[in-house]
């Protein structure tokens, strides 16, 4: 069966005798092969990464390689395109093609350096690598490059716009201090006016003063921040928030069908179970009505029964409507039907308390015979007293 081995790297070492090996990363441009060597080559620091820091301008950068063992017979073609993936523009591409014998091997490597038409800046690269003919393979070899200088950005745009701001800050400072002067000398009430106006004044200067202060940090900072990150490392920095992101926004897009789907799914459980919950719920209702409907039966029969020994709704509203003289009269009825019971009680309870009732109630009497007619009741006296009546 064919194998297939590939990926890059700074160089290639040959495994069988005589143990050559090619150093591409920082060589002299096209001062490197692997040609016509003896068995399948390697590659000598197989990465992804490329640090140009270390070497200059002019020189190459990186190796390809792909191994081929078990071939085919036949015919194949390998073909080597090299691209930028920030606009995927094709760099360098190269193709070469070989007669296999069945069983056997065979390889091929292309490079690329450090030239304004091929890598020139930093980011993100690849290299497509495809075979044809009679094998058939296709892969794609991601690569970073980094270390290439980059050229600060001048701060000179930012002081303008901050010059401009204070500009404008100073103008109207000016300004507002003319129409303080003025106002001052302006008659009573108007000359209140020229306080708020030095206030007013006295604000924009010092917008003015600190706006200015801010210019100089921002062009400090700017000048330091250009040469200590460069856009390359800024976006590396960035990625894996950028591709977490990424992620989540296509999360978020297949929100719709993700719950649909998931309501889906548990309906297609559920469904069994609620229908047997509705079935025995409808069983207890229809049960509930039916009991409901034989005591509404009942008590139809004996509401029947009752209201003919309920009164007269006239008789009730007549009673109602005198409802105190019915009050009153049911009251007197029932004192009359007590009031000698009352009254026995009163008297009996008497009894027992003063023992000397029937003198204290001769006694009274008299009392209440003086006070009636005083006269009458001397006279009597008198009679009992002088003349021994009674």
């Amino acid at each position: 069966m064919t194998t297939f081995r590939y990926g890059t790297g700074k160089g290639l070492s040959e495994p069988c005798s005589p143990y050559r090996k090619a150093t591409f990363f920082g060589a002299e441009l096209n001062s490197q092969n692997a040609d016509g060597w003896n068995c399948l080559p390697v590659i000598v620091d197989p990465t992804g990464t490329f640090d140009l820091s270390t070497i200059t301008k002019g020189r190459e950068v990186v190796v390809a390689l792909i191994a081929i063992s078990e071939t085919k017979a036949g015919y194949h073609l390998i073909t080597f395109k090299w691209r930028r993936a920030r606009d995927d523009k094709l760099l360098y591409s190269y193709s070469f093609d070989y007669t296999a014998v069945s069983g056997g091997w065979l390889y091929g490597y292309a490079f690329v350096g450090w030239i304004d038409k091929e890598i020139n800046e930093n980011g993100e690269y690849n290299v497509e690598i495809t075979v044809s003919g009679v094998e058939s393979f296709q892969r794609t070899v991601i690569f970073i490059v980094k270390g290439i200088p980059v050229e600060p950005i001048p701060p000179a745009p930012i002081d303008n716009f901050m010059a401009g701001i204070v500009h404008h800050l100073t103008a109207a400072q000016s300004w507002f201090i003319v129409a303080f002067r003025e106002a001052s000398g302006w008659v009573w009430p108007f000359n209140l006016l020229a306080a708020p106006l030095d206030w007013i004044r006295y604000s924009f200067g010092w917008l003015a003063y600190h706006f200015s202060n801010f210019s100089t940090w921002v062009s400090a900072i700017t000048a330091k921040a250009a040469t200590i990150l460069s856009s390359f490392d800024i976006m590396e920095l960035l990625k894996p928030v950028s591709q977490k992101v990424e992620m989540l926004v296509n999360w978020f897009s297949n929100l719709d069908f993700l719950i649909r789907q998931a309501i889906t799914t548990w309906w297609a459980s559920a469904l069994l179970t609620v229908n047997t919950l509705i079935n025995t719920a409808v069983q207890g209702i229809r049960t509930l009505v039916d009991n409901v409907n034989t005591e509404l039966v009942k008590l139809k029969g004996q509401v029947a029964g009752m209201l003919e020994d309920l009164p007269n709704i006239d008789a009730v509203i007549a009673w109602w409507s005198n409802w105190s003289g019915q009050l009153l009269a049911f009251v007197n009825n029932w004192w009359d039907g007590k009031l000698l019971d009352v009254q026995r009680l009163i008297n009996d309870t008497i009894k027992v308390w003063l023992p000397f009732y029937d003198s204290l109630e001769e006694l009274w009497g008299s009392v209440a015979e003086f006070i009636t007619n005083p006269l009458d009741w001397l006279e009597s006296k008198f009679t009992s007293w002088f003349l021994g009546g009674e």
